[in-house]
């Protein structure tokens, strides 16, 4: 099993990991992706992200995992913001 992590779950984040995890199904490869964010799906979010409006005020790692697992991966969402060494100082 391949293991994955996404962090940031955002434009980018969102639909990379949907495509992963869409190619990975194709090729009969199973993963278990890590999926790391803080932020909430928003209307605006919808235009350009992987998001429909049932997602609006989910996590948007439930929203990503919810999307994965139909891929028949595994998936684990973590609510947190990954700061940098010099954001912590």
């Amino acid at each position: 099993m391949k293991h994955i992590a996404v962090v940031g779950c955002g434009f980018v984040g969102s639909l990379f990991a949907e495509e992963l995890a869409k190619l990975l199904w194709a090729f009969e490869e199973t993963a278990e992706f890590v999926l790391v964010d803080n932020d909430t799906v928003e209307a605006r979010n919808a235009a350009n992200q992987l998001f429909v409006p049932t997602d609006y005020g989910a996590a948007k790692v439930h929203a990503v995992a919810a999307r994965v697992v139909k891929y028949f991966h595994t998936a684990t969402p973590v609510e947190k913001r990954v700061k940098s060494k010099k954001d912590e100082a």
